[in-house]
């Protein structure tokens, strides 16, 4: 409630799809979804609601997200009633990179995607002992009661998954009792603790190692874990080929000048694969661990610690960090050494450097399967692999076919129920041929989910907005806040007003701070030594990007501000008031820059308030100026310079006549803001011409004039 209250008119919420779950989910994202609820009730409120995965495959969980647009949506049926579809395609405003990568003329810089698919072959003694346990799974599950049975099935299936994943893992799952051994319902926390849940709160915490069996089991069957348990704990880092190949790869990488983030599946192996890669990768390149041992808090000050080093750096962590943190500032890299078992986890993990302000040119993804492992190979081509195909042929996901962890648990249960073949070296072989039949079911259903959605792109891609209206209206905004030509010039005139050396060199400026330069500017922009910068995307190493929202540009921005409002300021780079001589006009002319603000309101909304500003120049008198055109004053701000030298006495005389003249000006300045305020409810009855609301603006008088400035031209 003390949410809503704060913001009473408008409310972003990004990754709605994850705040919405309701069916199913646990008491936290159920708050959540009735805080947005309460939130959508109010009609006089507008919601933006964003996120990459509207439907994750959860139906229930897609109506409730449609029932926060119109409560009719929940009901929306799966066929028929086109004009219902029609009406909830007016809400839905679909973007795919494609689309955006240019855009209204203007170019949005993606990093260049490259993915490596890369295999190991398990050691000897790790294969044999792959082997066993695998045999040792298929004997193990074969119980008659029931509740037992599904306990072994999720102790078995944990199993497989840490041994695959690495010694580390295996011994800790081997040694420690399962949480299903002791729950209500055994499936419920099985799913949870082994399996990748695409939609739950805490998926991405449960990242420790499940265990097994141990406590439960018969003394004979607890002997062969803690067997199996000296046998994962006596392999070798040498002998362990999945490390030892992993660590070439990203041997690799950091020879290319690439940052990686090493997703593991569970916290032994991670801490495992980050020992390891400290004992080869050389002194300069740091390696931390990440895992879902430490809090959120800690878990962001160990990458702000890692980031920090000196030289390289490489991040080994679980899927606690997979979602709900930015890393494509530090990090240019992907190496799955766990496969996951939900493709939608792997384009979670991979999102984290492959998004827009990543400021590499490219980033690389590598996929690090078992070519041997018959659990990998059932996942890559299951699940991972096909939905890659889809996502790379439509542009955009389409949801796993019931759900991934239906479906993992569909494939393994079968092939660990089968009955036990006759011989222990064809265990692997008969694994993965249990899996065929259900392979080509699974693929044929996702064909049919491929081609719905291809038929169902048009109708949801948008159509609630105009381009041609979106691109005039962006074009205001654009002039309005500057374009990056704009924010350029800005920078580079503030820096020589301050004296402050700069260089350019193939689009790179470098900034030249020195003792000299003003420690007020230098606070301001949160720097003391020189840097190197870029007003376009992408970047070079060592670069920052100085674009209209950059910490650098802000304070810059912050500090002329601040210069031109301090009267003790002797040599200001900035005045709110001013006269100067040139030859950018051939009549005295007064130049202001105004803040117009205005009162927007329809039948039904409560009232917005909107401001602008905008320079106005005009000539003659203050009673009934001559006002230039938007366009003649605006180059006027931009390109009159001073050409000469006045004497004092002249410019105290013509700014006292100026100031004397401000109530002339505002009560002049009225008429325009009434004008300025009809095209404001004009421009936004155009891109809302969806509504059938009528739109009124009203303009707040008087109007701000923000700075007042006499151009009087150059004599002779």
């Amino acid at each position: 409630d003390d949410f809503i209250v704060k913001c009473p008119e408008f409310v972003i919420v990004d990754e709605a799809h994850g705040c919405t779950l309701a069916a199913g989910a646990g008491r936290g994202r159920q708050q959540r979804f009735e805080l947005l609820k309460r939130i959508a009730d109010n009609r006089t409120r507008h919601i933006l609601l964003v996120t990459a995965t509207p439907h994750s495959g959860n139906e229930d969980a897609f109506r409730s997200l449609l029932g926060l647009l119109d409560p009719a949506f929940a009901a929306l049926p799966t066929a028929g009633l086109e004009g219902m579809r029609r009406k909830l395609a007016r809400h839905l405003v679909q973007r795919r990179r494609a689309d955006i990568r240019h855009y209204l003329e203007v170019d949005t810089a993606f990093p260049q995607r490259k993915d490596k698919e890369a295999t190991y072959k398990l050691g000897e003694e790790y294969r044999r002992l792959f082997d066993d346990i695998l045999f040792f799974a298929r004997d193990y599950v074969s119980v008659d009661e029931r509740r037992q049975r599904r306990v072994r099935y999720w102790s078995a299936l944990a199993l497989l998954r840490c041994v695959s994943s690495s010694p580390a893992a295996a011994v800790a799952t081997l040694r420690s009792r399962a949480a299903v051994q002791e729950a209500d319902d055994v499936d419920e926390v099985g799913r949870r603790t082994v399996l990748d849940l695409g939609d739950n709160d805490d998926a991405v915490g449960l990242d420790f190692s499940p265990g097994s069996d141990l406590e439960a089991a018969p003394a004979a069957t607890r002997r062969k874990l803690l067997e199996f348990a000296r046998r994962a704990k006596n392999l070798s880092a040498d002998a362990d080929r999945k490390l030892r190949g992993a660590i070439r790869e990203i041997q690799a990488l950091v020879r290319d000048g690439f940052l990686p983030v090493v997703f593991c599946r569970f916290v032994d192996t991670a801490e495992y694969v980050a020992h390891a890669l400290r004992e080869t990768l050389p002194e300069k390149v740091s390696v931390a661990a990440v895992t879902g041992r430490l809090p959120p808090a800690e878990r962001e000050m160990r990458i702000e610690e890692l980031v920090e080093r000196p030289g390289g750096h490489v991040l080994v962590c679980t899927d606690c960090l997979s979602e709900g943190i930015n890393l494509q500032t530090h990090f240019n890299a992907v190496l799955h050494y766990d496969l996951a078992w939900n493709p939608t986890r792997h384009e979670q993990r991979e999102g984290r450097v492959d998004r827009f302000g990543q400021e590499s040119r490219e980033v690389r993804v590598i996929t690090w399967y078992g070519a041997d492992n018959p659990v990998d190979g059932v996942i890559l081509d299951v699940l991972l692999r096909k939905h890659k195909s889809i996502k790379n042929d439509l542009g955009v996901t389409v949801s796993v076919p019931g759900s991934s962890e239906q479906i993992a648990e569909t494939l393994f249960e079968g092939a660990l129920f089968r009955e036990r073949a006759g011989a222990m070296q064809q265990m692997s072989l008969d694994f993965i041929d249990d899996l065929e039949a259900k392979k080509r079911a699974i693929h044929e259903e996702w064909e049919d989910a491929r081609e719905r959605e291809r038929a169902s792109r048009s109708r949801y891609a948008q159509h609630a907005l105009k381009p041609e209206a979106v691109a005039a209206e962006l074009e205001s905004v654009r002039s309005a806040i500057g374009r990056g030509a704009d924010v350029e010039g800005f920078v580079r005139a503030v820096l020589q007003a301050a004296k402050v050396p700069t260089e350019t060199k193939n689009g790179s400026v470098k900034v030249h701070l020195a003792d000299g330069t003003p420690r007020a500017l230098r606070q301001a922009i949160g720097r003391d030594e020189p840097f190197a910068g870029r007003f376009d995307l992408p970047l070079e190493d060592g670069e920052l990007y100085l674009g209209r929202t950059s910490p650098v540009v802000e304070g810059l921005a912050g500090w002329t501000l601040d210069q031109a409002l301090d009267r003790e300021t002797e040599r200001s780079v900035a005045a709110r008031c001013g006269v100067i001589s040139t030859s950018a006009v051939d009549t005295r002319t007064t130049l202001l820059l105004v803040r117009f603000r205005h009162h927007l309101a329809n039948a039904t909304a409560e009232t917005t308030l909107c401001e602008e500003i905008v320079p106005l120049a005009c000539t003659g008198s203050p009673d009934d100026p001559d006002w230039l055109t938007e366009e003649e004053s605006e180059r006027l701000l931009a390109e009159a310079q001073p050409e000469a030298n006045l004497v004092k006495t002249a410019i105290d005389q013509q700014i006292d006549r100026l100031l004397s003249r401000f109530p002339q000006y505002e009560r002049a300045l009225e008429a325009v803001a009434r004008e300025r305020a009809d095209s404001q409810r004009a421009a936004h009855a155009r891109v809302r011409e969806s509504s059938t609301a009528r739109w009124r603006a009203e303009p707040a008088l008087p109007v701000d004039i923000l700075g007042a400035y006499i151009l009087l031209p150059r004599l002779p």
